[in-house]
């Protein structure tokens, strides 16, 4: 796994929400309540942007249809969804927080 650093922690806060590029990936860093994860920058279902969903309870709605997906494991919440929203995994190095990945996701 490889680490890739995508922001530093001081600029992070409870409602923060930031899209990074990571060689073919979108990936959306957020931090609600304290608790930071990383995901898939795009709904699963239609490919909206998940950027201003709304989240609650460690949940992302999606803006476009309601789809809802679990922030940590990227579950399912709503009845009619069919796909898992891919998570990446936090990890900090020094001063910044990023995720690992293996090589040939990059």
């Amino acid at each position: 796994m490889r680490y890739v650093a995508l922001d530093r922690l001081i600029n992070l806060f409870d409602g923060y929400r930031e899209v990074f590029r990571v060689g073919t990936l979108q990936v959306l860093l957020v931090q609600e309540q304290g608790r930071r994860y990383a995901v898939q920058a795009a709904c699963p279902h239609r490919d909206w942007p998940l950027q201003h969903g709304v989240i609650q309870g460690g949940e992302i709605v999606c803006s476009k249809h309601g789809w809802s997906f679990d922030l940590a494991s990227g579950r399912p919440t709503h009845p009619l969804a069919d796909c898992r929203l891919p998570v990446y995994p936090i990890a900090y190095q020094d001063n910044t927080i990023g995720i690992l990945l293996n090589p040939e996701c990059m």
